[in-house]
């Protein structure tokens, strides 16, 4: 088990089960003196907290550190509760311990209400359910607790006040915790622990006021143990690694699970039937609940079917309409242009360095980048002009009723002043720009055509330096269709000139934390368009025949640095040149030349399905596993390579898929599927690697199932030469 996985644990189960112990020993001890151990769980929490946002560094520390300060609220309030019952022996009510209690709840909700809306901003439909859920809560609770207190007429005014406002801030609580528990996404353990301690403190809750109202409270009493477990649940969510993963956002899913219709459903018939019940004394609270409800409902199905319809035209990430809206749109507006005379824009913008972003920082800072940019860009337009997104981070905007080019170009250059102000995210600001490409149409134009003018437009701003507006020339098209051809060209001297590229990313021991090796990644610094990655590359490569030279570049310069480093060396290879008849003495050469023992090369196969399949590849693998050198198998999972690849290939290194660890931590099913994987590899010999770990919640779950290395932007994306070891060594310590 991973070192650093394994001291995680330990803490947060530990803090458990001391918790455990103590809540026992307090049950166990006369009321006075069980009081004050009672108020060290309290603090235990609060305490729990402030070490788990400091152990891992969750983005936004401001929702933790609220529900820290309610649970330390409602620990003052068991302090100065305590001290007049045990200590001046009076039991005044209310007083400063129940300003307390009552303060606490507020500020708890608030902490809950922000981690919520960080995870899924704008999920109106959550919302409307839990506030059934609060009316339904809300009727039951005035029934059974409520109205029995302002009924009792032995009370003061302040007393019954009192009484009522506890049942009243644990209906909002619900409320608070339904909407959290009911908005769509994953759900990490931390989120599980967190929220399960939330209802232990309403249940907990619910139980007092039951008691306290009939008069069968004695503390210590068996209900105290739901709050020793709210406080010890709240307190090791904190502590889990995966609490950073609470506040990442999450993309609304099209349908909900069913038990979210029984639970409403089962809350919209509750006041009706407690209406059944012809009880006289509560009607005007039941018959207004069972009012609101219906309507509530009402307005839910109206919600739903209006994301049934956007669910279809609009992107779940910025909620901007997507392609098919804006195809209609740009056909609508040439018909207007065409009838009043004048033209219609469409700009494509294509935001340029995002893949750097993406790569550097991972996909959840990436698609807050995005939403900032929908965002700006939303408010930039003219009223009746539209935006749309549709690519990963290329939008469209459709400007109607222009004069000519001028008022085009005036349109880009809206839009470039309102991406010019640095997007803030979580970990840092991004200064970003746009290429925009521009075709103007009168309205005889076919939509699809004007379109890919534009994105031929943009293209040439790219090429001409990025950051800038091109307006469409017809020439375009021709070079547009010539760009691949272009490519092809200049990879024929891309190595004489210099101009590949060899970039490193570490591959990690899960257990000690220790750099094992790099993997070699192949970029093309190409002049004019920039660093290209492998997925441009290799394509060409192998059509024009070009991969045989450029491998062989790639594997010297790789055991150059292998030897430089003392490291070991993934080198990735495709079918194509696992096929060349000369791979295995090209692989020899390159060993000896550098004077790099074999067994420091890891030969990972790209493409291990086809690999397996052909006679070549097999044969050339074997020679070179002969030879002393390893063999992976790449993206290994459901949707990658098939366990024939296993049996053909006598590889020694199994890399798990990227999309197989991005679930690790919030699927049971995946878990299992990961961890037979695991087992399967461990009993054929094999090492295992995860590849695209990001997150240190990840890290743990993949070593705990027996992974043993991995890749990642927890550690570093993909590094030059130059900056490779300072850059890995600095951060594997930490991450």
């Amino acid at each position: 088990m991973h070192t650093e996985s394994r001291a995680m644990r330990a803490v947060w189960v530990g803090y458990l089960a001391v918790g455990a112990l103590i809540t026992a020993i307090y049950l166990a001890m006369p009321a006075g003196p069980g009081a004050f151990v009672y108020e060290g769980l309290g603090l235990s929490a609060v305490a729990a907290i402030v070490v788990g946002v400091r152990l891992h560094g969750p983005r936004h520390a401001a929702p933790w550190y609220l529900i820290a300060t309610g649970l330390g609220l409602f620990t003052l309030g068991d302090s100065i509760y305590n001290a007049n019952a045990h200590v001046f022996d009076t039991a005044p009510f209310p007083s400063v311990a129940d300003v307390a209690y009552l303060g606490g709840y507020p500020v708890l909700c608030a902490g809950l209400v922000q981690l919520v809306r960080r995870r899924l901003p704008g999920d109106g439909g959550s919302l409307i359910e839990a506030l059934i859920l609060g009316v339904a809560s809300g009727v039951a609770s005035w029934v059974v607790l409520m109205q029995p207190y302002a009924d009792d007429r032995g009370l003061r005014l302040i007393e019954q006040v009192a009484s009522i406002a506890y049942p009243a801030a644990d209906v909002v609580l619900l409320v608070v915790l339904a909407r959290v528990l009911l908005a769509p996404g994953r759900r990490p353990l931390a989120f599980t622990v967190l929220f399960a301690g939330i209802a232990a403190s309403l249940a907990a809750d619910t139980g007092f006021a039951w008691r306290t109202l009939y008069s069968t409270y004695l503390a210590p009493d068996p209900n105290d143990v739901l709050y020793a477990l709210s406080y010890l649940l709240i307190g090791a969510a904190a502590l889990h690694p995966s609490m950073v993963d609470l506040e990442q956002r999450q993309v609304a899913r099209r349908s909900r699970p069913i038990w979210h219709l029984v639970v409403v459903g089962f809350a919209a018939v509750t006041p009706a039937a407690f209406l059944l019940r012809n009880d006289e004394d509560h009607i005007g609270v039941i018959v207004a609940g069972a009012v609101l409800v219906p309507l509530l409902a009402l307005a839910r199905v109206v919600m739903l079917t209006r994301e049934a319809e956007r669910q279809v035209s609009v992107d779940p990430l910025t909620r901007l309409p997507n392609r098919s809206v804006l195809f209609a749109r740009v056909s609508e507006a040439l018909d207007r242009a065409r009838g009043a005379g004048t033209y219609v824009a469409v700009l494509y913008l294509d935001l340029d360095r995002f893949k750097f972003v993406n790569d550097t920082y991972g996909q959840v800072v990436g698609d807050e980048l995005l939403v900032g940019v929908a965002e700006r860009l939303r408010h930039a337009i003219r009223h009746g002009d539209a935006v749309a997104r549709v690519g990963g981070d290329e939008f469209v905007v459709v400007c109607e009723g222009l004069t000519g080019q001028e008022t085009a170009l005036s349109a880009a250059d809206r839009l470039a002043l309102a991406l010019a102000e640095p997007f803030p995210t979580g970990v840092t600001s991004f200064s970003i720009t746009a290429s925009v490409g521009i075709a103007i149409g009168s309205g005889t134009e076919d939509p699809d055509t004007l379109l890919n003018d534009a994105d031929a437009a943009m293209y040439r701003a790219k090429e001409r330096g990025r950051g800038r507006a091109e307006l469409f020339e017809r020439s375009m098209r021709q070079q547009t269709s010539a760009g691949t051809t272009r490519l092809d060209e200049d990879l024929h001297f891309a190595i004489e000139r210099e101009e590949l590229r060899l970039y490193f990313q570490p591959q990690i021991d899960l257990e000690s934390g220790a750099l094992i090796g790099v993997e070699a990644l192949l970029r093309w610094q190409h002049p004019e368009w920039g660093t290209l990655p492998p997925a441009t590359i290799v394509p060409i490569a192998e059509e024009t025949g070009l991969i045989v030279p450029i491998g062989e570049w790639v594997l010297d310069e790789a055991c150059r640095y292998a030897q430089l480093w003392n490291i070991e060396m993934t080198v990735n290879l495709s079918v194509r040149q696992l096929v060349d008849p000369g791979i295995v003495t090209r692989v020899s050469d390159a060993l000896a030349r550098w004077d790099v023992p074999a067994d420091r090369l890891i030969i990972d196969v790209t493409g291990s399905s086809d690999a397996s399949r052909d006679e070549r590849a097999v044969a050339n693998l074997l020679q070179l596993r002969d030879l002393g050198v390893h063999v992976a198998i790449d993206d290994f999972g459901p949707d990658g390579v098939t366990i024939g690849a296993l049996r053909n290939l006598h590889a020694d290194r199994l890399k798990l898929d990227r999309s197989m660890v991005l679930t690790v931590t919030e699927s049971e099913a995946d878990r299992v599927i990961i961890g037979a994987l695991c087992a399967l590899g461990r009993d054929l010999g094999m090492k295992i690697v995860a590849e695209g770990v990001e997150t240190r919640s990840q890290r743990a779950a993949l070593a705990d199932l027996g992974c043993h290395d991995g890749l990642g932007h927890l550690w570093a994306p993909p590094l030059p030469p130059g900056s490779v070891l300072d850059q890995v060594l600095g951060r594997t310590q930490t991450a």
